[in-house]
Order: structure tokens, then sequence, then C-alpha cells
């Protein structure tokens, strides 16, 4: 399990793909939309997340291989045309990347760097065609999901992102 704060979604929204890549199960609750997006009257948040950015988490969704359950959760009857306006929205965007991930083609840029700690060979790729970015620890074929900022780190600097020193230590 992974918490994100709303601060650090809301000002890079890309950081939470990769948790939604590894989910079995998500649960959308359209009480994170802010007020001025989603007025209905159960919802009175002037904070939150837009329509699109939530839009966008749904998307990211669909990028998910494990997936089993997808839920949307509202406990409000009032205004339903605009509560199954932005499920609708959510659920084209969903299906829409679990159709452009079947037709990508498995182009992968890679690189591999020395993780000094425990002197292990990390390989970090990024699929062409999608963005779609995973890390591995040489000898291990379990893939970890990563974003395009780890991708850019490794090539730019030989550097690893925090989402991934955060895993290699946990996992040694």
């Amino acid at each position: 399990n992974e918490n994100m704060s709303l601060g650090l979604i809301s000002s890079n929204l890309g950081m939470a793909e990769p948790i939604f890549r590894k989910s079995d199960i998500i649960n959308f609750d359209l009480s994170v939309v802010k007020y001025g997006d989603l007025p209905i009257s159960e919802n009175n948040n002037i904070t939150g997340l837009t329509s699109e950015q939530f839009v966008q988490l749904a998307k990211y969704a669909g990028y998910s291989d494990r997936l089993k359950i997808l839920n949307f959760q509202f406990c409000n009857e009032d205004k339903p045309e605009l509560i199954a306006d932005l499920i609708a929205t959510s659920i084209w965007y969903f299906i829409e990347s679990i159709s452009s991930s079947l037709e990508d083609e498995e182009q992968l840029d890679t690189i591999v760097i020395n993780f000094e700690e425990t002197d292990d060979y990390i390989t970090i790729q990024q699929n062409v065609a999608n963005g779609k970015c995973y890390f591995s620890i040489e000898g291990d074929s379990t893939k970890f999901p990563c974003t395009s900022e780890d991708f850019r780190l490794a090539r730019e600097r030989g550097e690893f992102g925090p989402r991934i020193l955060k895993k290699l230590r946990k996992i040694s």
C-alpha cells in the first residue's frame, strides 16, 4: 500500500500512475472531486481533485494488467446526471487506456545502473510507445512500476528517483 497526499497528486498527477499500474482493486470515491467541479450536496470540498484529474486517474487505472475490480463510489442521489457524466467519462478513458496498451509494441529503452548499497544492477526501462516505465533487480524477473521522471533521472544523471530508492531499500 502506498499513500500520497492531495498536494502531491495535484502538483504531479503522474506520480500516482505507477501505483495504479500495480493495483488489483481500485475504488474511486467521487467525494474527492472538489465542489466546483462536482456540485452535489454531499460534496462540500473547496479543495480536491478537478474532474480532469479524476478522469486522468481513471485512465491510469486502465494501465494495470492485474486489475480485477474497478469501483466508483458515491452516496448521493443529488444531480445524478453530473455523477453519471463523470463516471461515464472516466470509464471511457479507462477503456481507452486498456485498448491502447493492447496495441503498444514492446520497444524498450533500457538503462542499467549499479546500486552501490547492495552491489546489484538495476535495469530501468521505458516503453517507447506508451511511456510506461519499470525497473527490475538483476536476477529477478519482477518488474516494478516507476515514473518517467525516475527514468529521466537515471538517463541524465545515473541516479535513482525517490520511488525506486524507497523500493530498493525496502527489498534489501
